[in-house]
């Protein structure tokens, strides 16, 4: 353990990230709970499950069964997340007419003439060695899991894009230069400590953590590993200390908007939608925490180069292509992640030893 300057900067600077990228994390989500995006990438995917007349004219039937209209937060709003044992009942009701039965089944498609592509696929199962209503179902089950991975495949990607237009909005926008903030801090030692001290406080919040799983659930794509020596894909318990520097009501924020990684568009025991409302009040809490920081920040005088009529047009040039590197490392690292920031706190924090 050692303590410097340079490493209060570290730790400054990494949880200014952490920070910015919750607010990230909560635009991203207030945008996907808005505009329901989940849901019509779920949608979609299943309309496009199979291409055929079959398939066209199972599907209305499907988004209409009991089991997956009991997922609906509202009336004629299309459930963001269905678990795959409600999608195969679904199918398994539509093919047995209202029955889940397997003797019913099999004989309508057994009857069936000019087999579409889905009514081909469960003849070929049943072929196969699958002679009862348990085994077809978990065959169905598996059809939409493989299906939901590619969506999900595609909706994470987007995901991660939208989150680097987002930050890089954020950077410009609001004038988030690394190098500048970097350089003041440095200049203004005893703020880089007390900023490297909240960030140790914020760190210890979490330190109080249970094996049991207990998931923290919203409308996203991140989930934050809050046990700094656990894995990526750790779930945790939090006990907040409301004594320390970070209020609770920052890591109540703050926690809520941290959500699986590994969450797709069907894992509705995984994930909450939150009302846009709450999102607001996260993001504005979060907001405020980094205004604590005290960092320069916005397009205001002395933030930004001026032309000086004593330098050289080459001298200002330079400065502004400084300025545009130090906004892209901050839409870069930002772009990252709050689980990438909140681990490597917890690695880097522990060589810091903080002043009693």
């Amino acid at each position: 353990m050692f303590n410097s300057s340079f490493l209060d900067i570290v730790i400054s600077m990494i949880f200014l990230y952490l920070l910015l990228a919750l607010v990230v994390t909560g635009i991203n989500e207030f945008f996907f709970t808005f505009r329901r995006q989940r849901a019509k990438h779920l949608k979609r995917a299943l309309k496009l499950l199979f291409y055929d007349d079959e398939w066209k004219e199972i599907f209305p039937k499907l988004i209409e069964s009991s089991f997956i209209k009991v997922l609906q937060r509202k009336e004629h709003e299309f459930p963001a997340y269905i678990p795959s044992e409600n999608f195969a009942k679904a199918l398994l009701s539509i093919m047995g007419e209202g029955k889940i039965d397997f003797r019913s089944i099999k004989d309508r498609i057994t009857k069936t003439e000019g087999k579409g592509e889905f009514s081909t696929l469960i003849d070929y199962l049943m072929q196969s060695g699958v002679d009862n209503i348990e085994k077809l179902q978990n065959e169905l089950q598996k059809i939409f899991d493989q299906s939901m991975d590619r969506v999900a495949g595609w909706y994470k990607r987007n995901a991660k894009l939208w989150s680097f237009y987002v930050a890089a909005f954020l950077a410009i926008g609001f004038n988030i230069d690394s190098m500048q903030i970097a350089r003041d801090m440095f200049k203004n030692k005893e703020k880089a400590k007390i900023n490297a001290d909240a960030a140790q406080d914020y760190l210890a919040d979490t330190a109080n953590v249970e094996k049991k799983v207990i998931i923290i659930k919203s409308d996203s794509t991140e989930r934050m590993t809050l046990n700094p020596e656990a894995g990526m894909n750790t779930e945790v318990y939090i006990d907040i200390d409301t004594s320390n520097t970070i209020s609770s009501e920052t890591n109540v924020a703050v926690d809520t908007m941290l959500v699986s990684t590994d969450s797709t568009v069907a894992d509705s025991e995984q994930i909450i939608t939150k009302e846009p409302e709450e999102i607001i009040k996260d993001i504005k809490i979060v907001v405020a925490e980094i205004d604590k920081m005290d960092v320069p920040m916005g397009w205001i005088k002395g933030n930004y180069p001026e032309y000086n009529k004593s330098e050289t047009i080459h001298i200002f040039i330079l400065d502004w292509l400084a300025k545009l590197f130090g906004l892209l490392i901050t839409a870069f690292a930002v772009s990252l992640g709050a689980p990438f920031w909140f681990d490597l706190l917890g690695k880097v924090s522990p060589l810091r030893k903080k002043d009693k």
